[in-house]
């Protein structure tokens, strides 16, 4: 999942600085990519019964059972903590830094 939200702010990235279009279009494959992989990985299913709002379909996600039973999830589950106790302060102090040192051309970029 983090793979493919780093590949949609690069996505959006690419778009708004009107690179060439080659690059443009090699960047979007690799999200398609990795939205794909996504599905190899995990079960998504919409549920229109159950919408949020009245309106919106609710997404649901869940880990495929082959990995949800394995010993590498309670090892990922683990490094995860201990990388968010590090990287969530270096990234709230730079998103600071950033906004008031730097100049941004749009709320994404």
């Amino acid at each position: 999942m983090f793979n493919m939200f780093t590949q949609l702010i690069v996505v959006l990235y690419v778009l708004d600085n009107d690179t060439n279009t080659m690059v443009a279009i090699s960047v979007c494959i690799g999200l398609v990519i990795e939205g794909w992989k996504i599905t190899k990985v995990m079960d998504i299913s919409v549920d229109m019964a159950n919408p949020v709002l009245g309106i919106i379909p609710r997404v649901t996600i869940k880990d495929k059972s082959s990995y949800a039973e394995s010993p590498t999830k309670r090892y990922d589950k683990l490094a995860f903590k201990y990388l968010s106790w590090v990287l969530t302060p270096l990234l709230v102090v730079y998103a600071v830094y950033s906004i008031v040192y730097e100049e941004h051309k749009g709320w994404y970029s």
